[in-house]
């Protein structure tokens, strides 16, 4: 498969700048999924089976979880910059998806999240503060919460869409 160019409205740090605009498929990139539908619409969308599709990723985070935890006990936050900015993006695109869509564009973020009914309290707010500081452990910190408490949004919506 060929490159794929990062829309405009997905660039955004810390995930893409501006000299870094080309999609790597089956290499380390952020909203693979999203992007993908953004420029085709034909691709796996996760957020649309959520029941099917989410439990991966929950599972995934607690194996970068653990590894996270231990970089930033050995106080190596420089090498867990990059699982920290892949586990963000892994975030947001949960939270989109356990909402029943894809991330949309990154450069109205706050705005887009204010419009998701199933999200954890302030999370637009606590999110801008982890992406602002994404290899310090606050961030990790914050992350852990966030993904704690999208759980428990994810339970909820499941059990209000079995009614």
């Amino acid at each position: 498969m060929l490159p794929i160019e990062v829309p405009s409205h997905f660039i955004c740090e810390p995930f893409y700048s501006k000299e870094d605009r080309v999609l790597e498929v089956g290499g380390k990139n952020y909203f693979a999924y999203d992007i993908l539908y953004d420029v085709h619409k034909e691709t796996k969308t996760p957020w649309r089976d959520v029941q099917k599709n989410i439990r991966p990723f929950f599972e995934k985070w607690e194996t970068q979880r653990e590894e996270l935890y231990t970089l930033f006990s050995l106080r190596k936050a420089k090498e867990a910059a990059p699982c920290m900015k892949q586990a963000a993006a892994m975030y947001i695109s949960l939270l989109f998806w356990i909402n029943g869509q894809p991330v949309r564009r990154l450069n109205r973020l706050q705005e887009d999240i204010a419009d998701l009914t199933y999200k954890p309290i302030n999370c637009a707010e606590r999110l801008m503060f982890l992406l602002q500081r994404v290899s310090s452990y606050q961030a990790y910190i914050q992350l852990t919460e966030l993904f704690n408490e999208l759980r428990k949004q994810y339970a909820k919506m499941l059990i209000l869409h079995k009614k």
